[in-house]
């Protein structure tokens, strides 16, 4: 089956904003970058670095290169956890994870669950959904 829509089909003045930018260097989605000629491309994340994937990290840099050089650290702002808690626009916090296994049965039914949640997510990340309701163009 064709695909119903192609990023190439937008104006060059569509802006495309990635939320969880690293995600766009995930290798399913790497792939498509040099297929996307789009003018106006904004990267957000908490975390810009994928971790234990430089090559991935630099392929998002260069993604959102804007042409003045090498994209690299401090990025166009960079507001680290560690100035927000000196800041107090978040409390300190300890972290502790705590590992669980689970049940057979409760691994079928996570399984179940987790199948369920990712149809709706794709249902919900369809380029049709999106370009009906979230797209921007100049």
């Amino acid at each position: 089956m064709a695909p119903i829509f192609s990023i190439a089909s937008l104006p060059r003045t569509t802006l495309l904003l990635a939320d969880e930018a690293y995600n766009i260097a995930s290798s399913s989605v790497a792939k498509l970058l040099d297929t996307i000629h789009l003018m106006k491309c904004i990267g957000l994340s908490t975390t810009p670095k994928r971790i234990y994937d430089p090559e991935g990290s630099e392929k998002m840099e260069a993604f959102f290169n804007d042409g003045n050089g090498p994209a690299h650290e401090p990025y166009i702002y960079n507001f680290p956890m560690e100035r927000a808690i000196d800041e107090g626009i978040l409390c300190p916090y300890y972290y502790f994870p705590k590992i669980v296994s689970l049940t057979p049965d409760e691994m079928v039914h996570y399984a179940e669950i987790s199948t369920k949640l990712a149809k709706a997510y794709i249902t919900f990340l369809s380029p049709n959904f999106i370009l009906q309701n979230y797209a921007l163009s100049a």
